[in-house]
């Protein structure tokens, strides 16, 4: 049975910790405990689970209603490896709150593997809920590798271990309990098979930093690699969850983050089949295919093989009858995979795009800000990049070292400004673009695409995804008409009166006006803007800034 502080137990609690001796931490949970799971299906609706496994007939798990346990059945395989979980379903901890939890294990594999194979206990940044596969957070390992019996301690990011214990300890018991306990003050997590407050526990420091989210999800699993022997569910298992401390949160998604919200939209794309509130577009489907698979919104990019004018294709989605009125706060983030192959040729990207103006069936547009994962033949690169009447008026780009993260924008509408970060809403140094919003341009599009330009090499769905998409905060409009076109569409122009028009950025932030040297906003770049400019103190102004105003002179565009 599953209680908390505001649920009614359904029917009498089995005991809890039964493998733990009194003393070491297990026991019977606090009175005031968050959370208790035994495993038995009767749960509070708030705190579900999602499962899944890579292939069930190598691996699976289950909730057995006849034992009230969550048990594992492992196949033999032949270098192989499989992997499954249970995985709390849109909750998890809030990592700016302490939380400590307690899980009891059983796992017993007495023959001699190569490869390792066990149960894995975890607190999960990102992780596929349909194969049981662990990408970005903290586990512990109860298992068996070449050497023996194991507990291990790691931290992954993108699926490899960056982080362990150094030692991998001799598990000499085949029952006991992992304890997780996290101060959040001093941002500290701390692993142990003995108990809480273990002065010998594992220590992961700048947990939040490293993972890159101030949340994370709850993974319970087993995984296999190699030549590995057999094990039946009751010789491999979890039981009795107990969260003794914290903050469960009932809006967390895998590489998401905010909490207590009801979005103004999503999608989770798990349905495989796009629904009605994303129109596809492609200018060339045989180069770019956007497709719901897989549980994500998968863009796969093949070969482009074309070369000269027209040699660009692009393909994505975008709001099939909504955008986002720029008039009004808003606040979105979406996950994130772009693992390209390096080339010598071509540029392929992976974005998204707040498109002011945007034509579907080109694919193009023409007014907005991008934010691009990019690969070309000056490598992995990710930025801003403002477009403004059909040019890329300015491109922001330095080099990518991640394949993967969770891309969080900020819409500041009295600041007319776009705060973008991979760290979080809170980051407090955000990459800023000012002046977004003009007087006609009032209404932005989100756009999720790829685009391949010219001997660019091909990406796999796999490779080039979207998924758990959340506009926590925001107001909904219709789209603005594509360009050139003669419908209306969005919100009313703001009247001059109301608009305050372009504002010299801070330094550091990057200028999206599309008259950027109007720097007294009245319409118009002239000797005034040029004293406004000299008189500018921190970071005094280049002399590529000055010819650059000076180039401007005259009315500005529109």
């Amino acid at each position: 049975m599953q209680r908390d502080r505001a649920g009614n137990e359904s029917k009498p609690a089995k005991p809890i910790s039964i493998f733990v001796e009194p003393g070491t931490g297990g026991g019977e949970p606090p009175m005031d405990a968050v959370l208790v799971d035994q495993f038995d299906g009767v749960r509070n609706p708030a705190f579900q689970w999602t499962s899944g496994a890579r292939d069930s007939a190598l691996l699976s798990v289950a909730e057995n209603p006849a034992t009230d346990r969550l048990e594992f059945t492992f196949a033999e395989l032949e270098g192989d490896n499989a992997s499954a979980a249970f995985v709390s379903d849109g909750w998890g901890f809030d990592l700016t709150k302490g939380f400590r939890f307690r899980v009891d294990w059983i796992f017993r594999s007495k023959l001699q593997v190569a490869g390792e194979h066990g149960l894995r206990i975890a607190l999960a940044a990102d992780a596929s809920t349909t194969s049981g596969d662990l990408f970005e957070g903290v586990e512990a390992v109860i298992g068996r590798d070449d050497s023996g019996e194991i507990v291990a301690f790691r931290r992954l990011a993108d699926g490899q271990t960056v982080e362990d214990d150094a030692t991998t300890v001799s598990r000499a018991v085949d029952i006991g309990a992992v304890y997780f306990d996290y101060d959040a003050t001093s941002d500290t997590l701390k692993l142990s098979i003995s108990r809480f407050d273990d002065p010998n526990a594992f220590v992961i420091e700048n947990l939040r930093s490293k993972l890159g989210t101030d949340r994370a999800a709850l993974l319970l699993g087993a995984f296999a690699d190699g030549f590995t022997p057999a094990i039946a569910a009751n010789d491999a298992l979890l039981d009795n969850l107990v969260v003794e401390e914290g903050l469960l949160n009932t809006n967390v998604e895998l590489l998401s983050s905010g909490f207590g919200l009801i979005p103004t939209k999503s999608d989770d794309f798990n349905d495989n089949a796009l629904s009605s509130d994303w129109l596809s577009f492609t200018t060339d489907a045989a180069v770019v295919s956007p497709a719901e698979a897989d549980g994500r919104l998968e863009i796969a990019v093949s070969q482009n093989n074309q070369s000269g004018a027209g040699a660009t294709e692009i393909g994505g989605v975008t709001g099939s009858d909504w955008a986002i009125d720029l008039n009004s706060d808003a606040r979105l983030r979406i996950d994130w995979r772009f693992n390209a192959p390096e080339t010598e040729f071509g540029d392929v990207r992976l974005g998204v795009g707040l498109a002011q103006a945007f034509a579907p069936a080109t694919g193009d547009i023409s007014e907005g800000v991008l934010f691009v994962f990019r690969q070309s033949d000056q490598g992995a690169q990710e930025g801003v990049v403002v477009k403004r009447s059909g040019a890329e008026q300015s491109s922001t780009l330095t080099m990518r070292e991640r394949a993967r993260g969770t891309l969080y924008l900020t819409w500041e509408a009295a600041a007319n400004r776009l705060k973008i970060s991979m760290d979080g809403f809170s980051d407090d140094s955000p990459t800023i673009v000012s002046n977004v919003r003009t007087a006609s341009l009032t209404t932005a599009r989100l756009v999720l695409f790829a685009e391949s330009q010219q001997l660019s090499p091909a990406v796999t769905g796999p490779d080039a995804y979207f998924d758990n998409f959340f506009l926590d905060v925001g107001t909904l409009t219709a789209p603005p008409p594509p360009p050139g076109s003669s419908l209306t569409g969005g919100p009313p122009a703001l009247s001059a009166p109301a608009f305050a028009g372009a504002a010299a950025p801070s330094a550091g932030e990057i200028n999206a006006s599309p008259c950027p040297f109007d720097l007294n906003s009245d319409g118009v770049v002239n000797a005034a803007d040029l004293e406004a400019l000299l008189a500018r103190s921190s970071p005094p102004p280049t002399s590529a800034e000055i010819q650059a105003l000076l180039n401007s002179f005259g009315p500005c565009p529109g």
